[in-house]
């Protein structure tokens, strides 16, 4: 079962690519993960969580929508906020920023793909592992390392917290559009509501 679904997500990533938004070569662990021009003045925050089952519809279904049609043609960039509400969505959010960059999205898709596996696994951090190195190109020790952070945790939950708070996000997925000091918000998964919202924001 395992292998099936690894294969099938590693399918689906290597077909989806090809659009995908580059994140910066500098960017650090303690870093939100931002797709775009980073001096961009116009803001598309995505906040979300690695059990939420919404959240997986919202990163196979809304995400390479947002980055191909605003972060893409330059219109604005994407920061996506991790909300680990759990131990789970923690310890893979924290695997994830210990990535390389250019391993970061395959990562975050076979997690997404493959939530249902790993969420009701007796070892989840071991299915995580698994896929930290195979696509990540972790080795076992380095994610044991990457999750022995407390610092990195702390940060984790820090910038969610602080950034939830700036803009009530109190559900998940959530998108918050800022341009000119002006924001949006919509919860949810629904593609055409989500991309509308985002359109009329960026429009004025």
């Amino acid at each position: 079962m395992f292998k099936k679904g690894l294969l099938f997500a590693c399918s689906l990533f290597l077909a989806t690519s090809v659009m995908a938004a580059t994140l910066p070569v500098d960017i650090k662990p303690t870093d939100l993960r931002v797709y775009g021009d980073k001096q961009n003045p116009a803001i598309i925050y995505v906040f979300s969580s690695l059990t939420c089952p919404h959240c997986s519809v919202f990163h196979k279904d809304v995400m390479p929508k947002l980055k191909e049609q605003y972060v893409d043609t330059n219109k604005a960039k994407l920061v996506y906020v991790d909300m680990p509400y759990d131990s789970m969505a923690m310890t893979g959010f924290t695997i994830s920023r210990c990535m390389a960059p250019d391993k970061y999205e395959a990562f975050m898709d076979v997690m997404f793909e493959n939530q249902l596996l790993w969420s009701n696994a007796e070892k989840p951090r071991e299915i995580m592992t698994r896929f930290a190195t195979m696509l990540g190109g972790m080795t076992k020790n380095e994610v044991d390392v990457c999750l022995a952070n407390e610092e990195l945790k702390k940060t984790i939950i820090r910038q969610r917290t602080n950034l939830a708070e700036l803009y009530d996000v109190t559900g998940m997925p959530t998108v918050v559009v800022v341009k000119n000091n002006q924001t949006k918000k919509i919860a949810g998964s629904d593609e055409k509501a989500i991309l509308k919202v985002v359109d009329e924001r960026l429009a004025n």
